[in-house]
C-alpha cells in the first residue's frame, strides 16, 4: 500500500504538470507547426539526457521495491549518475541553446521526482514534510513561469530585493552556496539509503539541507508576491 501511495504521489504530480507545460507549447491558431515544435524539442539533447535521468530514477524504484534484497549501493549508483546528469544537461541546454519552456519544467519535474524518491528510500521521519515543500516549490515555479510571467522564475529571484536569493542564483547557480545545498541536499539522505548515516557527514550536510528546503520556501514566497500569483482567484471571490 505505501509503495502505491507513493508511485501515485510522484506520477499524478508529475504528468500533470508536463502536460500543463506541452498545452503552453501548442499554438490553437497553428496546431502543425506547434506539434513539430514538441517533436523537436523531444530531440534535444539535453531532452534526451532527461529521457536518462528518468530510466535511471525508474531503475533505482523498481530495484527497491520488487527485489527481495535490493543492493543499497546499486540504487545510490543509479541516483548519483541522475544527480550528475542533471548537470550535464543544464550545459548542453545552454551550449546548444536549446532552453524551453518544456525542457525547464521536465527538468524541475525530474529534479523533484529524483529527490522524493531519495527521499521515500532513505526512510527517515518526517521526509515527507521535504517532498511537500519541494513539489510546491516546483508547482509555485511552474505556475509563474506558464501562467502568470515570461521572464524565467530565476530572473525574477534574481530581481527581488533579497540579497539570499540573489546570491543563492547568482551565476545560473554556480556559486559556492548554491553547490553546497544542492550537494547536501544530495548527500544527506542518500547517506540514509545506503545505511551509512555518518554522524560527521550528517553533521557537515544538514545545515546544506536546511538551507536548501528554506530557499524554497522562501522563493515561493517571493514568486507569489511578486506575480500576484492568486490575486485573479482573489478577485473573482469578490465578484
Amino acid at each position: 500500500m505505501a509503495n502505491i501511495i507513493f508511485l501515485t504521489f510522484l506520477v499524478v504530480p508529475a504528468s500533470t504538470l508536463i502536460f500543463q507545460v506541452i498545452r503552453g507549447e501548442i499554438n490553437p491558431i497553428s496546431h502543425q507547426k506547434s506539434y513539430r515544435k514538441i517533436i523537436a524539442i523531444a530531440f534535444f539533447p539535453c531532452t534526451l539526457v532527461d529521457c536518462i535521468r528518468i530510466i535511471l530514477v525508474t531503475w533505482a524504484v523498481v530495484i527497491a521495491t520488487l527485489s527481495r534484497q535490493p543492493s543499497h549501493y546499486q540504487i545510490c549508483c543509479l541516483l548519483t549518475v541522475n544527480v550528475i546528469l542533471d548537470a550535464v544537461d543544464g550545459f548542453l541546454a545552454r551550449r546548444y541553446n536549446h532552453q524551453s519552456g518544456f525542457g525547464m519544467a521536465l527538468d524541475l519535474v525530474v529534479d523533484v521526482s529524483t529527490a522524493t524518491v531519495i527521499w521515500y528510500l532513505s526512510s527517515i521521519n518526517l521526509s515527507f514534510i521535504f517532498v511537500l515543500v519541494e513539489w510546491v516549490g516546483a508547482i509555485t515555479i511552474l505556475y509563474s513561469s506558464f501562467l502568470k510571467s515570461s521572464t524565467h522564475w530565476k530572473t525574477s529571484l534574481n530581481n527581488s530585493n533579497s540579497r539570499l536569493l540573489k546570491l543563492y542564483f547568482s551565476n545560473n547557480q554556480r556559486n559556492w552556496l548554491s553547490t553546497y545545498a544542492v550537494i547536501a541536499h544530495f548527500v544527506f539522505p542518500i547517506a540514509y539509503v545506503i545505511r551509512q548515516p555518518q554522524p560527521w557527514l550528517l553533521t557537515i550536510t544538514l545545515p546544506g539541507l536546511l538551507l536548501f528546503e528554506f530557499v524554497t520556501i522562501y522563493l515561493v514566497i517571493v514568486l507569489i508576491k511578486q506575480k500576484n500569483l492568486f490575486l485573479p482567484r482573489l478577485n473573482s471571490l469578490k465578484l
